[in-house]
C-alpha cells in the first residue's frame, strides 16, 4: 500500500512539470526587444547631442581666441575683419562700430559660424574696447 502511494506521488510530481511555456518566452523576448530598441534610440540621441556640444565648444574657443587678438590690437587699428580656421570648418568675423555705446569706445561683435550637416551654428561675443584704458 505504501508502495502504491509513493508511485502515485512520483507520477503526480512528474505530471506537474514546472517551467515556462512558449508564449511566456515569446512575450519576454518582445519586451526585451522593445527595451533594447529604446536604449539604441537614446544612445543615438546622446551621440548627436555630444557632437553638437563639441561644435559649439570649439566655436566658443575660437571666439575667445578672437577676443584676445582684438584686445591686443591698438585702438586705432581696429577695423572689420574675418578669418577662417585652418580646417575650414569655422569662420570668424568681427564688426567694429565707432563711438558706441559712448564716445572714445568701439563696440566689437565677434561671430563664429560653423557649417555642419547642413546646419549653420553661431557663437556671438559682444565686446567694448575703450580708447584710454588705465
Amino acid at each position: 500500500m505504501k508502495r502504491m502511494e509513493s508511485m502515485k506521488k512520483i507520477q503526480s510530481v512528474s505530471l506537474r512539470e514546472e517551467g515556462f511555456t512558449l508564449i511566456e518566452v515569446l512575450i519576454a523576448m518582445v519586451i526585451l526587444s522593445i527595451g533594447i530598441i529604446a536604449l539604441t534610440s537614446m544612445q543615438t540621441t546622446g551621440i548627436k547631442g555630444n557632437a553638437t556640444a563639441n561644435i559649439l565648444t570649439t566655436g566658443g574657443t575660437w571666439a575667445a581666441d578672437s577676443v584676445e587678438r582684438v584686445f591686443a590690437m591698438d585702438y586705432a587699428d581696429l577695423t572689420n575683419g574675418s578669418t577662417t580656421s585652418t580646417n575650414g570648418k569655422y569662420t570668424t568675423t568681427w564688426n567694429v562700430t565707432d563711438a558706441t555705446p559712448m564716445p572714445e569706445t568701439k563696440s566689437i561683435v565677434i561671430t563664429v559660424t560653423s557649417q555642419d550637416d547642413g546646419q549653420q551654428r553661431s557663437v556671438v561675443v559682444n565686446y567694448i574696447k575703450a580708447k584710454f584704458v588705465k
